[in-house]
This record gives structure tokens, sequence and C-alpha cells, in this order.
């Protein structure tokens, strides 16, 4: 089997692919710009220029470290352990991966020829300490390190964006209304400063087995799992930090419907459009790839037909071909001493192989003279690769959709029924009506 350099991958394939990665942001941003864009723009139409420069800063600074916090202190955290315990930290969280990976640099020993270009630049640095110490307690320090930086990074970022960064964002406003005197659109609902200060509140073969485990491990290697921890603390931390009942009422609808729309529209848009066009989800960059795989997608094809017949990638497409499947769906994780790719993760990829093999094998032109017809092969993967990500920008639109307008429109519509205000409620007055 002839591997494919990257560089012929489609444009679509590899945007796609990047988009898609769970460990990137990519795919966030571009639900988070317009939908904050969204947010700022309906904070206008409600109370004016003021809101609009507060909402507009607190979904920009929140991103930044939800997007970001996480990565960024667990990079500082493991430089200073590195440093203080003189090991190395840039190992996935699991058991396999930190044993083969300090195994590999106190011996040199890699019995399962893994890729080690990750480890090199390590070099002969740390051998010196895991020889002293042994590979037990080298693990177990650097797993006990790995805990720590992961917990710290979780608390400094629900820190921030629950009670530092409102605070922050809620002294820019009140120093505004005082430099301006102003603080809506609408001069009857005008407050001093001291009545404004008044209405202020106070404020499964993962080898570590454990829940906290569990935690740590996803925290580190899922983007999506280190945004969802951040959540449920945020939302509290930002209602508790409310200047109002009103404005914490307002501030909870909005971030718990925020989570659905962040984290779960996208992809049930996506499945709801793979139904309705009737498309396996997969990989765009694998899908290419086993377009061109010419001599063996004719068995593949008649092993999926063959009900008796167990699919397989390695006994379809070989060792080699099979081992970079799983590297292009995984990112590049997969086969490296380092990292670590879970079992669940591997038989995904599997049955999406096999879905699309499926999907092939239905079309009445792709075996020619019991031959594949490689030019329909290559349009059938073209079309698929295009009405999937048709269904991911529709789900990226839905989703900046329902952060951007309908959540601020429906919560704004609450608020004012509840509160009796239509105004900008954090800094409205809330002496007429009560919860």
């Amino acid at each position: 089997m002839s591997k494919i350099n990257p560089l012929q991958y489609s444009i679509m394939a590899k945007t796609l692919n990047y988009l898609k990665n769970p460990n990137k942001q990519g795919g966030t941003l571009l639900i988070e710009v317009p939908a904050d864009i969204g947010k700022a723009y309906n904070g206008y139409k409600r109370g004016g220029i003021i809101e609009a420069g507060e909402k507009l800063r607190k979904e920009g600074m929140s991103a930044l470290v939800w997007l970001f916090g996480i990565p960024v202190f667990n990079k500082l955290g493991n430089f200073a352990f590195e440093k203080m315990f003189n090991l190395p930290m840039d190992i996935d969280y699991s058991k396999d991966a930190i044993e083969k990976s300090v195994t590999y640099l106190k011996d040199g020993l890699n019995p399962d020829n893994l890729d080690v270009s990750e480890l090199a630049k390590y070099g002969a640095k740390y051998s010196k300490k895991i020889k002293e110490l042994g590979v037990d307690k080298s693990v177990k320090r650097i797993k006990g390190a790995k805990q720590a930086i992961t917990i710290t990074s979780w608390l400094l970022n629900c820190f921030l964006m629950g009670i530092a960064l409102p605070k922050i964002n809620q002294r820019i406003t009140a120093n505004k209304l005082e430099k301006e005197n102003t603080i809506t659109k609408d001069t009857k609902n005008r407050l001093t400063m001291e009545q404004f200060k008044t209405n202020t509140r106070k404020n499964n073969n993962i080898a570590f087995k454990g829940l906290l485990d569990t935690a740590v491990y996803l925290m580190n290697t899922n983007n999506t799992a280190r945004l969802l921890s951040t959540d449920v603390p945020m939302i509290i931390g930002r209602c508790a930090t409310a200047r109002n009942k009103y404005e914490a009422f307002e501030v909870g609808f909005m971030d718990a419907v925020a989570i659905f729309f962040y984290n779960f529209s996208l992809g049930l848009i996506e499945k709801g459009m793979q139904k309705i066009l009737k498309t396996p989800a997969i990989d765009a960059k694998v899908a290419e790839f086993i377009s061109q795989q010419n001599d063996s997608l004719y068995s593949a094809i008649e092993s999926v037909k063959n009900k008796n017949e167990i699919f397989t990638l390695e006994g379809i497409f070989g060792k080699d071909a099979t081992k970079q499947i799983y590297q292009e769906a995984t990112n590049g994780r997969y086969g490296k001493i380092n990292k670590f790719v879970h079992k669940d993760e591997i038989l995904a990829i599997d049955k999406s192989v096999e879905n699309l093999i499926r999907h092939l094998a239905n079309s009445q032109n792709i075996i020619k003279d019991n031959e594949i017809n490689t030019d329909e092969v290559k349009r059938i993967i073209k079309k698929l690769n295009m009405k999937n990500g048709i269904g991911y920008a529709l789900g990226i639109i839905g989703s900046f959709i329902g952060l951007g307008w309908l959540t601020p429109k429906v919560a704004y519509f609450l608020t004012q029924k509840i509160s009796g205000k239509s105004g900008f409620i954090g800094i409205e007055g809330n002496d007429k009506k009560t919860m």
C-alpha cells in the first residue's frame, strides 16, 4: 500500500480534520466569535453601549480563559515540575504511556517499536534521575505531579471565569458609568453611582481507573472535557458575583443553555444531516486515504457483503495502512510512546471505516469488470466529504445562532417578565417588582 503524502489531501479534508480535532480550538472559535458579537449586539439593543461593552468584554475574556486557560496552566505546571522533580512531564496521563516512556528514557527499551520522536528532546537529561528512583517510583511521582497540575489548572480556570473576570468587568462598567454619568438609553431609568453601588450584590483500558484518574485523563487529553469541567463552577461563580438577583437569574439561564449550544448542538445537527443525506460519519482525511487503497477496496467491499466474515482493518488493508488510518483519525497520537489512545476510540474508528465501506458497496457503479472503479470511488468520497462539510457548517451556524441570538432573546424576555425592567438588568434599580 502506498502511503499518501499529507500534501495530497484536499483542502476540504484537511480543514474538516483540523476543525473537528477535539484538542484544537478552531471549531469552537468558529462558534465563539459570531456568538460573542451576537450577544454584544443584543446587549446594545437592550442597554446601549454600556451593556454591549460589558457583554463583549465578558465573552471575550471568558473565551480566552475557557479555551486556553487549562492548556496554558498545564504547560506552565509541566515546566515547573520538570525543573522541580527532574522528570519528564510531556506524557499522556496513562500508566501505559508513562511506564513505557520512563522505561525508554531509563534503559532505551522500546519493545513495541513505538514512535519515540517526542521524547527525543529529553535525550539523556532525565535518565540519571529515573535510574536513581526506578521505574515504579518515577511513574508514581509523574502521576502525582500531573494530578496536582490538572487540579490546580482547573481551580485557577474556575476562579478566573466565575469570580475574578466578572468582578473586573463590573468594575470597568462602574468606572464608565461614573465617568459618563449615564447607564442606559432610557433616561428615566438613570441611577446615580451611589444607587448603583447600593444595588451591587456582594459577592476502560486506562490503567489509572479511579474517578480522579479519569477526570485528570480527560482534562489532559480532551478539549470538550476541559471546557465542560469548568462550566458548572463558572456558572455558580458568575451567579454569586451578580449585582442583583435578576442578573443572577439571567446569567445562570444563559450560561446553562450555552452548555448545550457549545458542546452538543453541533454534533446533533451533524448527525441529523448525516441521516438526512445518508452519509456515514468518518474523518475526512481517512476517507480520502481509503479512496486510494485500490488494491484493498475490492476485498473490503466483498468482506462487508459477506455476513459470515469478520471485518478487520488490518486484515483488509494491511498493517501499514491501518496504522496510518489510526494516526490520521487520532490526529497523530496513535503509535507514539508518550501518547495514549483508548481502545474505545480505536473501535469507533474501525466502525466508521466499516460504515464507509458499506456506503461504497451500495453504489451501483463501484465495481466494473470485477475491478474497483477508482474514479467512482473518488467521486463518492469527494461528495461524501462535501456533504459532511455542509452538515458541520450547519452545526456551527446553528450553534452560534443559538448562542448569539436565541439565548439572549429568551433570557432578556424572561428577565423582563420577572423583574418588570426592560433595560440593562445588571445596573437597573430593582425596587418595583420582586421575585
